[in-house]
């Protein structure tokens, strides 16, 4: 760029074209470094009608204000069930990680007709879950209707 310089200069007081034309680019290439500037400090865009999507609120019985009782509340739950056992089941997360987590004799599950037995599972039912740190589930919520 430096070895140009003098070049360029010696274009431009010589002839008033090469000044104009690179007094034009010098202001486009400032206008669209300011146009991204001023765009990646805008907030983010909202949803449809204007509105920033908002999570699906639950009523205490766990049916969403639409009427369907998704005890996960429209969020697709932790992951989807792959094994189930009467002791361990084996989940694909949402990040794609496989884990087991340990049941036992106080793991509450449910589901939106009421609690239900572990034998009740199915592979392919999306979950949410509670878990302790020993990876041991105290609560299974199974998704959908």
């Amino acid at each position: 760029m430096v070895v140009y310089l003098p070049v360029v200069w010696g274009k431009m007081k010589a002839d008033r074209k090469w000044m104009a034309g690179v007094i034009l680019l010098s202001s486009l290439v400032t206008l669209l470094s300011v146009y991204c500037i001023v765009e990646s400090l805008k907030p983010p865009a909202m949803g449809m009608g204007g509105a920033i999507n908002k999570p699906q609120q639950l009523d205490p019985a766990g049916a969403s204000q639409t009427g369907d009782k998704d005890l996960c509340g429209g969020s697709g739950g932790t992951g989807v069930l792959l094994a189930v056992d009467s002791s361990v089941i084996t989940i694909r997360r949402k990040d794609d990680v496989v884990q087991e987590i340990k049941l036992n004799a106080k793991t509450v599950i449910k589901a939106s007709s009421g609690e239900i037995r572990v034998g009740d599972l199915k592979p392919g039912n999306r979950v949410t879950l509670v878990i302790d740190e020993s990876e041991t589930a105290a609560l299974v919520l199974v998704c959908g209707g």
